[in-house]
């Protein structure tokens, strides 16, 4: 049997009212040489049933059941059971548009240099606006400094043996993804990207995530921010005034936002020397919390960064074509 070019892979948790759209956006692709392995974590609702009554009508959509262990056993697992040569991911709630896989397959081709390719995402559900994430690979690279994943998980495909031989990090499960690309990143000749177009649905539900689990998103980002910043070259992290960043907070006292600006002084002038913050990302860090503190004209904070060499390197942002 002859394997297809793309593999998608699901993870699925109790997802019945949704599995069932999300499922026709993928069969609804204007590509369709792919499988889709719906991976399920121990699921207690309809959602395994109503996947094989659609896979008794569709070979290509295949499900592997067994008991809960999370996502990241059902996204490692997803990957070795992979037969394509690409591979996409997507959740079992959101929405695909039928030029996705197609558009995306196109970039890569084109760009056989990249690795990782995510698109902009519309949130749907209890939210909706569109999250326009960075194209280039350098801009990618520095928001990952602030707690920025750089991509929606769910909108990114890239080579199978990529995939493979990045495994996802159990100790980081629920914040999985941000882990793999800041731990892909900071590997010599990886290379990002996103399309500037919406090619993913993503649903935000009213559930708010539990305080416990918050806070223990937040230890392990703590944990991801230290890691990459010490491999770049940075010592001695401030890391309570690098999480004031993070989080552009508003309520900042003049000697708190006095203590960011030395902090953002020493991360511009200490990450090494071939990664250069070509896109301003330190440097509107610093614009936006002085505007959200009403200190618009306290300190230039360009930190090293050239409006010019910005400007050159956003041409092809600003004259983007669809069909180019």
């Amino acid at each position: 049997m002859t394997k297809p070019l793309l593999s998608v892979l699901m993870p699925v948790y109790n997802c019945a009212e949704y599995i069932e759209e999300a499922l026709a956006s993928i069969q609804a692709q204007t590509f369709t040489d792919f499988e889709v392995l719906v991976i399920d974590d121990g699921c207690s609702d309809e959602t395994p049933a109503i996947v094989r009554r659609i896979a008794c009508h569709d070979q290509r959509i295949k499900i592997i059941s067994r008991e809960n262990r999370g996502i990241v056993d059902s996204l490692n697992e997803g990957v070795a059971l992979a037969q394509g040569r690409w591979l996409a991911r997507m959740d079992g709630d959101d929405i695909c548009e039928p030029h996705r896989f197609s558009c995306q397959l196109a970039f890569l081709n084109a760009h056989p240099e990249v690795d990782i390719v995510g698109s902009w995402v519309q949130l749907f559900g209890a939210r909706s606006e569109i999250w326009h994430h960075r194209r280039e690979d350098t801009f990618i690279k520095f928001m990952l400094l602030f707690r920025s994943s750089g991509f929606s998980h769910s909108s990114i495909m890239g080579k199978i043996e990529f995939f493979q031989n990045f495994a996802y990090d159990k100790k980081y499960e629920d914040v999985e993804d941000t882990e793999l690309w800041s731990r892909m990143a900071l590997c010599s000749g990886v290379k990002f990207a996103n399309i500037p177009e919406v090619l993913v649905h993503y649903r935000v539900h009213d559930a708010q995530v539990s305080k416990i689990k918050r806070t223990r998103q937040m230890i392990l980002y703590r944990q991801i921010m230290s890691k990459y910043m010490l491999t770049l070259g940075v010592a001695d992290i401030d890391i309570e005034a690098h999480e004031w960043c993070c989080d552009l907070r508003s309520d900042l006292s003049d000697v708190e936002l006095e203590r960011i600006y030395l902090w953002l002084e020493k991360l511009s002038s200490s990450i090494r020397a071939d990664w250069k913050d070509d896109f301003g990302v330190i440097s509107e860090r610093w614009a936006r919390l002085c505007a959200l503190n009403g200190h618009a004209n306290k300190k230039d904070g360009l930190f090293g960064f050239r409006p010019v060499t910005w400007l050159y390197k956003t041409l092809p942002v600003l004259n983007y074509n669809k069909q180019g």
